[in-house]
């Protein structure tokens, strides 16, 4: 190569160094391969920040859910335990009750027992079956029928069990087979059941003579050959009440109900009906002047089957 020919290839290298174009496309390409590792990188962290996040809130979930479950748990044996201490706390106040009652030489004792069993009727109402079971027998030990043939009065302690009864009574089912309370051949003259409840009770054979029953529930009860002569019975519900053979003389039943009760046989001699509803009930065999029904024509109508089958009152014979 000729001198002149080096001279020109040098002058155009120094020319390309010195060109601005040339330069700024030289100092360009790495800046660009740097923005494009620094975007690249900017996503490749972002994406790990949001599967990170993922991560985390199912994790929260997962915890939250054994948290809720383990709680549950917690909450449930605690529930548990709180039963418990309830049904130990219960048996125990229920069987010292249950000791006062049986005390034969204290009626003051008894009349304690009787508060006691109230009391738990108010705190436990779902012990209330077995509280009212334990009064009725109560009652049927220690007042039996044959204490009022022997002229003896119905003590404190009998009226007290029988109010808290008459306030408390559970009804059952309207068509079950069953009594709300098992009163049955107990001695209960001259007693005070002013507006009580004893609806479906069982008073078959018991003597009420003389007791005060103004405004009292009687629905559904039995009252098979009960002693019921002379009550106060003004404005008292006796709808669907079996009566047979019961003896109501002289007994003041002014504005009674005894819608489609079941009067066959009863003793109704000199007794006092005004305003009393004897709309379908059974008066078949019944002893009563008509005289003394607001309407006489009652006992010729038919009777249309209103209330309860005789099998669904457990104990109802007429024979």
């Amino acid at each position: 190569m000729s001198a002149r020919s080096k001279r020109r290839s040098k002058n155009r290298r120094r020319a390309a160094r010195s060109s601005p174009v040339l330069s700024a496309s030289r100092s360009r390409a790495p800046k660009d391969n740097r923005s494009v590792g620094a975007r690249e990188g900017k996503w490749g962290w972002s994406q790990a920040v949001s599967f990170l996040s993922v991560l985390v809130a199912t994790g929260a979930v997962v915890v939250s859910c054994v948290s809720a479950e383990a709680s549950q748990h917690a909450a449930d044996a605690s529930q548990q335990q709180v039963e418990l201490a309830e049904r130990g706390q219960f048996d125990d106040r229920f069987n010292r009750a249950v000791q006062q009652l049986g005390d034969r030489d204290s009626i003051d004792i008894r009349q304690g027992g009787i508060h006691s069993l109230e009391s738990l009727l108010m705190d436990s109402p779902r012990h209330h079956p077995t509280v009212l079971k334990q009064l009725a027998s109560f009652i049927r030990e220690h007042s039996p029928v044959s204490a009022c043939t022997e002229g003896k009065g119905v003590p404190n302690d009998i009226r007290e069990a029988l109010g808290v009864i008459g306030h408390h009574n559970i009804r059952p089912d309207t068509h079950a087979a069953e009594y709300s309370v098992d009163l049955r051949g107990t001695c209960l003259s001259g007693v005070d059941l002013v507006r009580t409840d004893f609806v479906r009770a069982y008073f078959a054979g018991a003597d009420l003579s003389g007791s005060d029953l103004t405004g009292a529930d009687f629905t559904g009860a039995n009252f098979l050959s009960a002693k019921m002569g002379r009550v106060n019975a003004v404005q008292a519900n006796f709808t669907c009440a079996a009566l047979p053979k019961a003896n109501l003389e002289e007994s003041f039943l002014v504005a009674a109900r005894f819608v489609g009760a079941d009067m066959i046989e009863a003793h109704l001699t000199r007794a006092l009906l005004s305003g009393a509803d004897l709309t379908d009930a059974v008066l078949d065999g019944a002893v009563l002047d008509p005289k003394q029904l607001d309407d006489p024509h009652i006992l010729k109508t038919p009777t249309k089957p209103f209330c309860l089958t005789e099998g669904q009152y457990p104990g109802l014979t007429r024979g």
